[in-house]
């Protein structure tokens, strides 16, 4: 998945326009909440990616219950696309907390809340189609400064394109990739966005020459995508700078797969 041309989705859908997935909370099988998310393929394990906060209904450092959102949904309302192909929708429930034990179903980083990402099991038996996406692109060699275009892809305030294809929101990253920002591994991206996005894969795109490490233009075949994490809201109500957890965060959850 490291060429636009070769990598068009149907009728010429971009291909990441494929992956993220609407999310509603529910609890008691009513909606609480909204996020985004995306599916990782582990050696034929399937996990739903979002944020922490979005299966819990609380801040992650907080704890306090999100406004809007109501804590501890037992469900998660996930559209996938149906096996008819993309345009068409299939709603399945996927559980988050056992029944009968009421414990979590998901997987959380080593350190807990304190990296704001789960991985969620999807059952065997779910019918829905997936695309998933290809993190490995993460180590895409595409040269991304501070202050250069970024996009976020998922529902503002639950909004989609053609009722459940996600909109891409384009800002610009906010800090250096190597750089942490309060003492986390999240870099910050500047950008309009609303409720509804927490969860949402981010990506750096380029059309046409771009830089890497190796030269100063790369012309390859004229595109590159590079996976830049997974946003999780902003960093203050007051600022439009967000945050995005770090890609090898991804990997880290689920090496904790074969412990739980």
């Amino acid at each position: 998945m490291n060429s636009w041309k070769q990598c068009l989705g149907p009728e010429g859908i971009d291909p990441l326009t494929l992956c993220p997935l609407y999310l509603e909370p529910l609890l008691n099988r009513t909606p609480v909440g909204q996020g985004t998310g995306f599916i990782v393929d582990l050696a034929g394990e399937l996990y739903l990616v979002t944020n922490w906060h979005v299966v819990v209904g609380c801040h992650a450092e907080t704890g306090e219950p999100i406004p809007g959102s109501q804590a501890g949904p037992t469900e998660m309302l996930v559209w996938f696309h149906s096996p008819e192909g993309p345009g068409t929708w299939s709603q399945e429930r996927i559980r988050l907390r056992d029944p009968e034990r009421d414990d979590p179903l998901w997987v959380e980083h080593p350190a807990g809340s304190a990296v704001d990402l789960v991985a969620v099991a999807l059952p065997t038996d779910f019918v829905g189609a997936f695309y998933a996406l290809d993190v490995g692109l993460a180590d895409f060699d595409l040269d991304v400064l501070p202050g250069e275009p970024a996009s976020i892809i998922g529902f503002p305030h639950g909004k989609g394109v053609e009722h459940r294809f996600p909109i891409w929101i384009t800002g610009h990253l906010a800090s250096d990739l190597e750089l942490n920002y309060d003492g986390k591994p999240v870099c910050l991206i500047d950008a309009n966005t609303t409720k509804g996005m927490s969860g949402s894969p981010v990506v750096a795109r380029r059309v046409g020459p771009y830089r890497s490490s190796r030269a100063m233009l790369d012309f390859g075949d004229g595109s590159a995508t590079r996976f830049l994490g997974v946003y999780s809201g902003r960093i203050d109500e007051r600022t439009s700078v967000g945050m995005v957890w770090k890609p090898h965060l991804i990997a880290e959850i689920l090496s904790q797969v074969n412990r739980t």
